[in-house]
């Protein structure tokens, strides 16, 4: 990959590359946003890992405001957003001011939800620092908070101003993060490109060229949907292939477990089971069932169902976003590389592909 290269979501500019940060200050510099009226939105590990490189490069922000979030899932709730609403109103923020979301998916979603609901909406930029937010949740504009713990249930649509993605913060990460984001990566070349898949089954992310280059591409697959279909009207749905039942596997995780499951390691689970549906419901061939399975099983620390377990999923995904007259709709594959949306699928299938997953992870015992 060359050392910068962008593209747009949906009119957003998106910045990748080793030299983004010096854009980044000249966008800054363009934009003539006094330093106190500039808030940079972090938690506690990208204050410490990634805010010295940032202030570093772009020295016009150390007199910015620092408002630091708990990290993890758990605080993705309204509650901080009242928290931090209540700070940034006690810190004069203004219609015209401009918050910095620098963090992985819960600063980019919660950071971009508050920006987009104090004052009637305050402009925001990205910039992710986990792999999980530069492929995806730092793109696409879609801001949200969880409710009782289930995802993303109060949100909007909002854009960004443009999203600024520096590879060299993924050495800041350990290798559960990584692998994490890689699940993201992987979905985007089931649902989109068949080469791309075959890349990745070869990634290594000790190789700084090969990891901007994978970087680059899942950007521009997720970038392509959203500029297509901003509103999820069509076929930015996508993009939740594996994420009805990984969803409910996150939520579920984040009640019960105390080191609840990244989203990544959530979304492993669900697209085994969707896969598994995609055999029965879109004619997705064996061969590549089973390689699609063989491969994601082998990557992700196996997790069993009770059969409370597998009642309260089946609840959780009632709450799924793409339900229509309470039916669950999903999205799923009819061969590596092609998506099908709009897949409806009876309570009965979804326990079988649970059941298929708690098969799965007995034979391999």
């Amino acid at each position: 990959m060359k050392n910068q290269t962008s593209t747009l979501v949906s009119q957003t500019p998106v910045f990748i590359g080793d030299t983004v940060l010096a854009t980044l200050k000249q966008f800054l510099e363009k934009g003539k946003w006094p330093t106190d009226k500039i808030f940079i939105l972090l938690d506690e590990n990208t204050g410490q890992y990634c805010l010295p490189k940032l202030l570093k490069s772009v020295p016009y922000l150390k007199k910015a405001a620092m408002v630091q979030l708990a990290s993890g899932e758990q605080n993705k709730n309204i509650d901080v957003c009242q928290q931090v609403w209540e700070g940034l109103i006690q810190m004069k923020i203004e219609r015209e001011s401009l918050i910095i979301n620098l963090g992985g998916g819960v600063i980019c979603d919660m950071g971009g939800f508050i920006a987009s609901t104090i004052k009637r909406g305050v402009a925001f930029i990205n910039i992710p620092t986990s792999l999980m937010a530069m492929v995806d949740a730092g793109i696409g504009g879609k801001v949200a908070v969880d409710v009782n713990d289930i995802k993303n249930q109060v949100g909007l649509f909002s854009k960004p101003l443009a999203i600024f993605i520096f590879p060299d913060f993924i050495e800041t990460l350990d290798n559960r993060k990584i692998i994490s984001g890689y699940a993201e990566m992987l979905k985007h070349g089931l649902i989109a490109d068949a080469a791309y898949w075959k890349k990745l089954k070869y990634a290594d992310f000790a190789d700084k060229k090969m990891t901007n280059s994978l970087i680059q591409r899942s950007a521009e697959i997720k970038s392509n949907i959203v500029t297509k279909d901003f509103k999820e009207n069509n076929i930015r749905k996508a993009l939740n292939f594996g994420h009805t039942i990984g969803h409910a596997v996150e939520t579920l995780s984040l009640r019960n477990d105390k080191n609840p499951k990244l989203h990544g390691e959530a979304l492993a689970v669900g697209m085994i089971c969707e896969t598994w549906l995609s055999q029965r419901l879109c004619k997705l061939a064996k061969k590549e069932f089973e390689e699609i399975v063989s491969f994601i099983l082998a990557l992700y620390k196996p997790h069993s169902f009770s059969k409370k377990n597998i009642s309260d999923l089946i609840e959780i995904i009632k709450h799924d976003k793409k339900n229509v007259n309470n039916k669950v709709n999903l999205s799923l594959i009819s061969k590596i590389g092609k998506a099908e949306i709009n897949v409806p699928c009876s309570k009965e299938l979804l326990i079988d592909s649970l059941a298929f997953y708690n098969n799965l992870i007995i034979w391999n015992k």
